[in-house]
């Protein structure tokens, strides 16, 4: 039995357009339409997801990483894609001109930010989630930020003057700041809990202390504790 020429032209027209649809459905284009016996594909406004190579890095203050991804669904009316950075201090980003998809994400300081890609009307569709510097010494030198100094005893003799102090966790190191009256602040650095000025000059004296942890080559310091007076015999 021999099928007629239109009646084979009807099969193979169904069984393509089965084929397009399939085609068009494992790449993401959702609003698919019929057109008599050939499929239409309406493009969306705009990407609704961006699946990224990488969700999450680690970088160090200076250093400069590309982040891409796969946009979806593939056929959209506008294809932009803006990004932008939670904290610009922490890192920046810049898009790729040529490649709306493709960003560069640079370090700035040491920190924790998100970097978030958004579609064409606005809505985001990637995050990517960055870190400055090494996380555990990050959250060291926080904790020791927002510390206090707390002063145990001051002790002051003929022309000395003695601060002790208790200890703060994870911190590198103490500055004691003083002066005295009418004179101009002296910073000196230690990492002992207790430090003796010597060779003073007889008056009254100004002095205080915070803690402060070296991190990625800088300090980084905690509030002083208030301002003592003193009085070197």
């Amino acid at each position: 039995m021999h099928l007629g020429k239109h009646f084979r032209q009807l099969v193979v027209g169904i069984v393509f357009a089965l084929f397009i649809f399939i085609f068009a459905k494992g790449f993401g284009m959702e609003d698919v339409e019929y057109a008599g016996s050939v499929l239409a594909v309406t493009a969306g406004d705009a990407y609704s997801e961006l699946s990224l190579t990488m969700n999450e890095i680690q970088l160090d203050p200076g250093e400069v990483e590309t982040v891409e991804g796969i946009a979806t669904p593939v056929v959209v009316k506008d294809k932009t894609i803006y990004w932008e950075s939670d904290d610009i201090t922490v890192a920046t980003v810049d898009r790729d001109e040529g490649a709306y998809n493709k960003a560069y994400i640079t370090a700035v300081e040491v920190g924790k930010t998100q970097i978030k890609a958004k579609n064409a009307v606005g809505n985001v569709i990637a995050v990517c989630k960055v870190t400055v510097g090494n996380p555990s010494g990050l959250e060291k030198m926080k904790q020791v930020k927002a510390s206090k100094v707390t002063v145990s005893s001051l002790r002051a003799a003929k022309g000395t003057l003695k601060i002790k102090y208790k200890a703060v966790s994870y911190a590198t190191g103490y500055q004691i700041r003083y002066k005295k009256s009418g004179g101009s602040w002296k910073d000196i650095d230690t990492k002992n809990k207790t430090y003796t000025l010597s060779k003073l000059a007889k008056g009254k004296y100004y002095i205080k202390v915070r803690a402060y942890k070296k991190y990625d080559g800088k300090k980084y310091y905690s509030k002083f504790t208030k301002t003592y007076k003193v009085k070197v015999k």
